[in-house]
């Protein structure tokens, strides 16, 4: 937990900080570091301890504080314990001249800073918090999606009571038009189930159509099944390139029943991006 310590300057108390990142680094965890002689920043945030010593350099009669904060191993965590000294005793040189209007400012700036931090590590609780939460729900939906794995396994990686082999193989389009019913179950087919039934009825009645009938309705006729073989074609298209990027066994089912579900609860597709970046995230941060 972060921590803030003000206290009047003493060099064997920094010296014992010093001493603290030394052996941290001598176990190879070395700790980061930053150094303010009032509010310059004299040494850039580093786990080099050799750098220490150099903020003495910029100090002189006119330095009223050192601080020094001292962060974790890691250099992008910015969670830090402060060290504050005092250089000068502000008690006695205010009982003898009152405080200047620039120190009143320093001290006012120092106050807002401090506040500012505290703010910042309560945001970043919250935040925490939230990711939290956004995981323990990613969990779950995780355990329902794994329960609907196990159990199209154990229903012979059957969609419907269409085998997924039968719909991988040259056989699509027979097995297609013979179950417009079982497509129309999942929104990602209903669409094409729909295509697939208008062509049927169309080309059932092209075959039932006598020589009697004017060229102008077999023109509109032939025009329109045309037309929506044309769509057919489209949408038979990319569920044939759908299940050809999910080709091994279970793929395409498991696919299908992630669509389902999130066709019946739209936030799980929020849910599903968040946890796909955050695994994006991570994995650029391990590389």
């Amino acid at each position: 937990m972060n921590q803030t310590k003000i206290e009047k300057y003493d060099v064997a108390k920094i010296e014992q900080l010093k001493m603290f990142l030394e052996q941290n680094a001598e176990r190879g965890k070395p700790r980061y570091y930053e150094i303010f002689v009032d509010n310059l920043r004299v040494i850039e945030k580093t786990n080099d301890v050799a750098e220490f010593d150099s903020f003495q350099n910029f100090m002189n009669e006119d330095t009223r504080l050192i601080k020094i904060l001292l962060y974790s191993s890691s250099e992008e965590s910015p969670r830090n314990d402060k060290f504050i000294y005092r250089v000068k005793d502000d008690d006695s040189k205010s009982k003898e001249q009152g405080l200047s209007g620039v120190e009143v400012t320093e001290r006012i700036q120092t106050v807002l800073q401090m506040e500012k931090e505290k703010w910042d590590n309560n945001l970043i609780k919250k935040e925490l918090e939230e990711a939290e939460e956004r995981i323990d729900e990613l969990e779950k939906y995780s355990g329902q999606l794994e329960a609907k794995i196990i159990e199209l396994k154990q229903n012979q990686n059957k969609l419907g009571g269409i085998h997924l082999g039968e719909i991988a193989g040259v056989a699509l389009e027979a097995l297609l038009r013979n179950n417009t019913q079982l497509l129309s179950k999942y929104p990602l087919t209903k669409g094409l189930a729909g295509v697939i039934e208008q062509d049927n009825k169309q080309k059932l009645n092209l075959e039932n159509n006598t020589s009697a009938s004017s060229t102008q309705d077999t023109e509109v006729t032939f025009s329109a099944a045309e037309e929506t073989s044309e769509a057919e074609k489209e949408l038979s298209k990319m569920l044939r390139e759908i299940m050809l990027a999910f080709s091994a066994e279970g793929e395409f089912s498991n696919v299908m029943t992630i669509l389902t579900e999130m066709a019946g609860n739209k936030p799980l597709i929020q849910s599903t991006l968040q946890f796909i970046q955050n695994n994006q995230q991570q994995n650029q941060n391990k590389n």
